[in-house]
C-alpha cells in the first residue's frame, strides 16, 4: 500500500511537469533525464484530428518493456498495438477510443508479447495510466506512464488458483462447511451446507451463524470443546441434531477466520435409540437370549436366568 501511494505521488509529480509544457514541440520540455532513470516507461501519444496516432516522446526503457525502441515506435506507431497480446489488443483499442472521445482517464492493464527471439518468456503485464488533454491544434494528447505489474498479476493468479483448489475441496466434502468472521458473520457456505440447512449460500452469507446454529458461540466467546453436539435449524424452521467441529485460524492483519464443520447426526441418534429399545426388550424378556462365539465361549446372556 505504501509502495502504491509512492508511485501515485511520483506519477502525479511527473505528469505535472509534462503538462506544464503542453505547448512545446515534439519531445521538447519533457523530463528526459528523470524518465530515463525511473522504473517504468513514459510515452507521449498524440491522436490527430483525423484519428491517426503518433508518438512524440518515448523514454529509454521502452525496448525492455515493449520489445520496441523509441525510434522504432516513433517511426511506425502501429507497431505498438502489434506488441499487445491478441487477447487484449481489441479491448485496449476500445479503451483508447473511449478516452479520446470523452476525454476520460485512460487506465488499462494488458499483456505484451515476449520480445522477438525470446518466445519462451511469459508475457509481461503492464498498466497504462494517463489523463488526456486537447492541444491548441485540436489533437488529443496522452502523457502515458507504463508500469510493470507482472509480479502483482502472477501473485493474484497464484492466489486465484489456490482459492479455486480450496473451493473445489470444500465443494467435494460431504460435511457442511461454514466459515465466519470474528463476530460470527457467515462469509462462506459450501454445497453440503446448502443441502443440510436448506438455504442457498447467497441467502445466508452476511448473516449471523446463529441463524443456522442457535447455540453456536461467535469467535471471541467463552472457550468450548472443539467438537460438540448441538441443534441445527433448517430454512423451514425444523431442527435436527448435529455434530459441530470448530477451528480458529488467525489471518494477516489481526483478522480471524472461524471454520465450522457440521454433520447431521439424525440417523446416528435414531440408530442409538433403536439400540436402546432393543436392549430394553432383550433385558426385560423372560425368554432366554444368549450369544456365543464360534469357539462356544459365551459372549452374552440376558438376565432371565438370574430370576
Amino acid at each position: 500500500m505504501k509502495h502504491s501511494r509512492h508511485l501515485r505521488r511520483l506519477r502525479s509529480a511527473i505528469t505535472a511537469l509534462l503538462f506544464r509544457d503542453r505547448d512545446a514541440g515534439p519531445g521538447e520540455g519533457l523530463p528526459r533525464a528523470m524518465s530515463a532513470n525511473i522504473t517504468g516507461v513514459f510515452i507521449r501519444r498524440v491522436m490527430g484530428r483525423d484519428g491517426t496516432i503518433r508518438y512524440d516522446f518515448v523514454s529509454a526503457r521502452s525496448e525492455e518493456y515493449l520489445g520496441l525502441g523509441g525510434p522504432e515506435l516513433i517511426a511506425e506507431p502501429e507497431r505498438f498495438f502489434g506488441r499487445i497480446h491478441p487477447d487484449h489488443r481489441e479491448p485496449y483499442r476500445r479503451a483508447l477510443a473511449e478516452s479520446s472521445r470523452n476525454h476520460t482517464p485512460f487506465e488499462v492493464e494488458f499483456r505484451v508479447l515476449p520480445p522477438p527471439g525470446r518466445s519462451s518468456e511469459p508475457p509481461r503485464w503492464l498498466r497504462s495510466s494517463s489523463r488526456p488533454f486537447v492541444s491548441p491544434a485540436g489533437e488529443v494528447v496522452w502523457d502515458i506512464f507504463l508500469q510493470d505489474i507482472s509480479e502483482r498479476k502472477q501473485a493474484a493468479e497464484a492466489l486465484l488458483a489456490a482459492t479455486r483448489r480450496t473451493n473445489a475441496i470444500l465443494e467435494a466434502m460431504v460435511d457442511a462447511v461454514i466459515t465466519t468472521d470474528r463476530s460470527g458473520v457467515i462469509d462462506s457456505f459450501n454445497s453440503a451446507a446448502e443441502c443440510c440447512f436448506g438455504y442457498d449460500a447467497a441467502e445466508v452469507i452476511g448473516r449471523p451463524v446463529e441463524t443456522l446454529i442457535p447455540d453456536a458461540v461467535p469467535g471471541g466467546g467463552p472457550a468450548r470443546p472443539a467438537t460438540r453436539e448441538l441443534c441445527g435449524q433448517r430454512r423451514n424452521g425444523s431442527t435436527f441434531p448435529l455434530e459441530l467441529t470448530r477451528s480458529e485460524i488467525e489471518l494477516e492483519g489481526g483478522e480471524a477466520l472461524t471454520v465450522l464443520v457440521a454433520r447431521d447426526i439424525s440417523a446416528r441418534r435414531a440408530a442409538d435409540a433403536d439400540m436402546t429399545r432393543l436392549n430394553a426388550i432383550v433385558h426385560s424378556t423372560s425368554d432366554f437370549i444368549g450369544c456365543a462365539e464360534p469357539d462356544e465361549s459365551i459372549r452374552y446372556l440376558n438376565p432371565c436366568l438370574s430370576g
